[in-house]
């Protein structure tokens, strides 16, 4: 499987969907919107709910979609799935630091490690 739109890339990579998020701006209501349906989207048609999402272009993050990607997050675990966070740039970590976020999610450098380790 491998997608490309505007706002995600999806690709699967040893079983796991690995989805990159491709919109820098995460601020906007509507961009969040957009993103979100296209995340939830995949997942209801992700053969195995184990995803890994890639913030490597993503340098700030607002409030909206960090509870955006909890919510998932939530969503992924109450059907026994597991997700995972990768490469996420200093202030993206902050914010999920600040929001005592970092501790639910599964945080990785960088998609290899991320892809190995959600699998273990």
């Amino acid at each position: 499987m491998e997608t490309h739109s505007p706002m995600l890339d999806i690709q699967e990579q040893s079983g796991i969907t690995v989805i990159t998020v491709n919109q820098v701006d995460l601020f906007s209501q509507t961009v969040i919107t957009e993103i979100m349906d296209e995340l939830y989207s995949t997942i209801d048609n992700a053969p195995q709910l184990q995803i890994v999402i890639d913030l490597a272009n993503i340098k700030a993050i607002g409030s909206i979609m960090l509870g955006s990607l909890n919510a998932l997050r939530r969503t992924i675990k109450d059907k026994d799935g597991r997700m995972a966070l990768t490469s996420l740039a200093p202030a993206v970590r902050e914010s999920f630091d600040i929001s005592n976020l970092s501790s639910l999610f599964q945080i990785y450098d960088n998609v290899e490690d991320a892809v190995t380790g959600i699998t273990g």
